[in-house]
């Protein structure tokens, strides 16, 4: 289940692709799995520096921040941070 703090109850995905879809890789597997997490930069920092190399990283206006990498199995793993609104005053 997934849930971005604030932003309501727990929710899982699914969310079929084409069987020749080329969103999986580096990975040769026929799915990814996605976390959402609070702090990717920070979380980040803690993978490298045990090892794990980053495959990508991206922004995406609206959407939040976005990285990949690829677990011991080869597969993919999407690590997103949802962009969170401004506090109003």
């Amino acid at each position: 289940m997934i849930r971005a703090e604030g932003a309501g109850p727990s929710y899982g995905v699914w969310a079929p692709f084409n069987k020749d879809t080329g969103h999986f890789k580096p990975s040769s597997r026929e799915f990814m799995i996605n976390f959402a997490v609070d702090d990717l930069d920070g979380f980040l920092a803690g993978l490298e520096a045990k090892g794990v190399e980053v495959n990508g990283r991206q922004q995406m206006d609206g959407m939040g921040k976005f990285a990949w990498i690829l677990d011991p199995d080869g597969t993919k793993i999407e690590l997103w941070q949802p962009e969170r609104e401004p506090p109003s005053n």
